[in-house]
């Protein structure tokens, strides 16, 4: 785990949630969340896994401020209601799964590691989107 901020490189990492703890209450089913770590498995009832990885600066600074604007995006989506977003809208939901991808491989719930690079931390830290050309797609996180 990074002894800096993944972020902003300067303050002390906490605990922050690969997936946002709301997430859990939004997905269909009541079968327990199944994890696969480095050959470790285990049941959960929420997606509460955390990574030790964001000062709690920017945890409960802009990225708090992300996801309260992404949560009214997406819940109402992943519960399967039809959802169309603005410009805007798509662009808060970009930057949100660009975060999330960048937690859940820090939490090691996707492989390869490495797949966001140190530029691409760099560049959401200072302008609040992904960096250009950057691609999010169906990651499949849980067995």
């Amino acid at each position: 785990m990074p002894r800096t901020c993944v972020f902003c490189q300067s303050g002390k990492p906490t605990r922050e949630h690969a997936l946002p703890a709301w997430i859990s209450a939004e997905l269909p089913g009541e079968e327990p969340f199944r994890f696969d770590q480095q050959g470790k498995q285990w049941l959960s009832r929420d997606a509460g896994k955390v990574v030790k990885a964001v000062c709690r600066s920017c945890n409960g600074g802009w990225l708090s401020v992300l996801e309260t604007k992404a949560k009214p995006l997406l819940a109402p989506a992943i519960r399967g209601e039809t959802q169309t977003f603005s410009v805007t809208e798509q662009h808060t939901i970009a930057t949100w799964a660009t975060k999330t991808a960048l937690m859940c491989e820090l939490a090691r719930l996707v492989a390869p590691a490495d797949f966001v690079s140190r530029p691409q931390h760099q560049h959401l830290f200072q302008h609040r989107q992904p960096a250009p050309g950057t691609h999010v797609g169906p990651v499949p996180i849980f067995v």
